[in-house]
């Protein structure tokens, strides 16, 4: 993206649309939209030490916010503050698995 490691697009592998954390803010939602090169598409993915890997997903815009699952069976995951800039909660880290 900008030349910078860690750098995605978060595309629906379904629909093709791009998340878009529209304002950073923290309790923003995350929308797919058409995928542009605007920044509020821009994500940052980083490891925890979690064994197996875990990883943080946040946006570009505010890299001290992080995608939290508020509820285990929830389908709603809002952009909420890291506790610091070097840890997140359980519900902020997340699995990626091939299909």
């Amino acid at each position: 993206m900008n030349g910078r490691p860690g750098i995605f697009h978060w595309k629906s592998a379904r629909t093709g649309n791009c998340a878009d954390a529209r304002t950073g803010e923290a309790g923003a939602s995350v929308y797919l939209a058409a995928c542009t090169t605007n920044k509020s598409q821009w994500w940052i993915l980083r490891s925890t030490d979690e064994n197996p890997a875990r990883w943080v997903l946040s946006p570009f815009l505010n890299e001290d916010l992080a995608v939290t699952g508020l509820y285990g069976d929830d389908n709603y995951a809002p952009l909420r503050e890291l506790p610091h800039p070097d840890s997140a909660t359980t519900s902020q880290m997340w699995h990626f698995t091939q299909e």
